[in-house]
């Protein structure tokens, strides 16, 4: 079987394959046009060495400057004649550049202008962190996590964070591009509806549907209280909000960090209980403006779901029905959606009922969030 190129950029392409297979009559030379060449003009510029530059930008038209481009990157390289032809070794070796973990331009281009740098995690840094043999930690601000949460967490952010691929395989379309608060941030437990309806003991006025329902109201209630010291969202406000958040009020012995701890207690202590698994339902590919161009709400791409009991080792999968909003109420009762941060050293902060909650226990500015993130968007 012949050689294939592995970056997303050029794999597919029927010349660049040839070219990659050392069929000479692919190669490229001068006076050629095409996406092909777009493709390559575009993996050169985007190496950012100057002596790659192709003012004229992507044209698809290989003239003067793509071919001086071709033979500084040749010369560089040690490729051997250094001349402005594109055959195995200049496409091998560019190919190579940008397989893992920029295969598709799309992902690239999009972390260039990102905001909030310090929490975007991308599979850049998760192919770091996995060849450096670093573990995820979680951040004991936001309380004794139980390690059933801590293990289900970060094994769905290795799958699906993946730079080979996404949880269908080696080479798939990546099941995000990253970890951060308008990609990857959140995930709903649940457990499955059975055909007679909810569970009655995840119903009742002690049960875990009701303590997370308290939890978020005090959030609301704190919130509200943190709204009289500054603008919601400024940096004042995100402080008052996070000193409520980790100091009990007085006449109160469980804060908010307890009460988050003991939601997700309860929901283990209930899934053994009654035997029925508990689901963590993953959403990525948040923000429509930093998503590839052909993924919409709907797309299977976006949705994701493994199971912390009965079957804990069961691997990331798609649910078994459409997912939209209307069909995940048919199929699971959803009583929280923990929020999570990920910083540049691989320290995880877990928290609710919201993003806002789990930036405010960071110092994260919520406002930073709110004005890039559309007025029109709808989660999952």
């Amino acid at each position: 079987m012949a050689p294939q190129l592995e970056s997303a950029r050029f794999r597919g392409d029927p010349i660049l394959e040839r070219i990659r297979a050392a069929d000479t009559s692919a190669y490229l030379k001068f006076g050629q046009s095409g996406e092909h060449i777009r493709a390559v003009q575009h993996g050169l510029m985007d190496l950012g060495n100057p002596a790659y530059a192709i003012p004229s930008g992507a044209t698809g038209n290989f003239l003067n400057e793509t071919s001086n481009a071709v033979v500084h990157f040749k010369q560089n390289e040690g490729l051997s004649p250094a001349d402005p032809v594109v055959g195995v070794g200049t496409i091998t070796r560019l190919d190579g550049k940008w397989a893992w973990p920029n295969a598709d331009r799309d992902e690239w281009l999009s972390w260039q202008t990102r905001p909030i740098s310090e929490f975007n995690f991308t599979r850049k840094n998760e192919m770091d962190r996995v060849s450096s043999g670093q573990t995820f930690t979680f951040n004991p601000v936001s309380g004794a996590i139980p390690t059933e949460f801590q293990d289900a967490t970060t094994g769905a952010l290795a799958a699906l964070l993946d730079h080979l691929g996404s949880p269908d395989g080696r080479y798939s379309p990546s099941a995000s591009w990253g970890a951060s608060p308008f990609d990857l941030y959140h995930f709903h437990i649940a457990v499955d509806i059975p055909p007679a309806g909810p569970a009655p003991s995840w119903l009742t006025p002690g049960g875990v549907a009701a303590q997370a329902r308290k939890f978020k109201q005090r959030a609301a209630e704190l919130q509200a209280e943190a709204d009289l010291v500054a603008p919601r969202g400024s940096p004042a406000w995100t402080s008052a909000y996070r000193d409520r958040l980790l100091t009990p009020t007085s006449g109160v012995t469980r804060g908010m960090v307890d009460l988050f701890v003991d939601v997700l207690t309860a929901a283990l202590a209930n899934s053994v209980a009654e035997g029925q698994p508990l689901r963590l339902i993953w959403h990525t590919f948040e923000v429509p403006i930093w998503r590839p161009i052909t993924v919409d709400t709907l797309d299977l791409r976006r949705h994701w779901r493994n199971t912390l009991f009965l079957a804990p080792s069961a691997p990331l999968t798609h649910p078994p029905f459409t997912p939209t909003v209307d069909e995940n109420n048919l199929h699971y009762l959803q009583f929280l959606e923990p929020a999570f941060l990920v910083d540049q050293n691989c320290v995880i902060t877990l928290f609710g009922p919201t993003m806002t909650e789990t930036s405010a226990l960071v110092g994260l500015d919520m406002k930073q969030v709110w004005d890039n993130w559309p007025v029109d968007h709808v989660e999952l």
